[in-house]
């Protein structure tokens, strides 16, 4: 995770959940409270949730305990042999390295986008931009996990500019590349009559 942390907890109750309390340790002893959210009086099911700013921290690892109390003080049920319920996350604020040998290629009736793949092994998936020129506004065009895009949403005769950037699985995204152009080619192929 990078710059935000969803927290959850769904709690079941025989009268009602007071309160969920988010508490996080980076040595595993020492814990600090990240959120007490409360819950709605006289209901026995409840999921409760934070997102949970977590730029601030350093990486590596931490963990989180999940806790809730009802209106009558008592503490959740421990996990069985005594311990509290516990996840562990990986803190990533380190983007993916910028992308190289950005390409493109224009045929006819498409821009075709090929790139290197990113060197890091948790990069989840790349964004490509377009714009009209090469320092104009790049718009998101697509995100997934392919390493090569074909843009069809093109005009016969016009000239695109691209950059594509590396995402990894903590949401942080990588310098986008230098751009690269392609020029959508006329149609010249006549139609065929297949059938009559």
């Amino acid at each position: 995770y990078g710059e935000r942390l969803p927290l959850s907890m769904t709690v079941t109750d025989n009268v009602d959940v007071a309160k969920g309390v988010f508490s996080y340790t980076t040595d595993g002893q020492t814990y600090t409270v990240i959120q007490e959210v409360e819950g709605a009086q006289g209901v026995p099911v409840q999921t409760l949730s934070y997102s949970w700013d977590i730029s601030g921290l350093p990486e590596g690892e931490i963990k989180v305990r999940f806790e809730a109390y009802d209106s009558a003080g008592h503490h959740n049920h421990l996990l069985s042999g005594g311990g509290e319920i516990e996840t562990t996350y990986m803190i990533d604020h380190t983007a993916p390295a910028k992308i190289a040998k950005a390409a493109a290629y224009g045929a006819e009736g498409y821009v075709e986008r090929t790139w290197q793949a990113a060197e890091e092994e948790d990069v989840s998936l790349y964004r490509i931009y377009r714009a009209s020129a090469s320092r104009g506004d790049y718009t998101l065009l697509y995100e997934g996990a392919v390493k090569n895009y074909y843009d069809t949403a093109v005009a016969a005769g016009e000239k695109y500019y691209y950059k594509v950037s590396a995402v990894d699985l903590a949401g942080n995204e990588g310098e986008k590349s230098d751009y690269a152009f392609g020029c959508v080619l006329p149609d010249t192929t006549a139609p065929v009559v297949t059938g009559i």
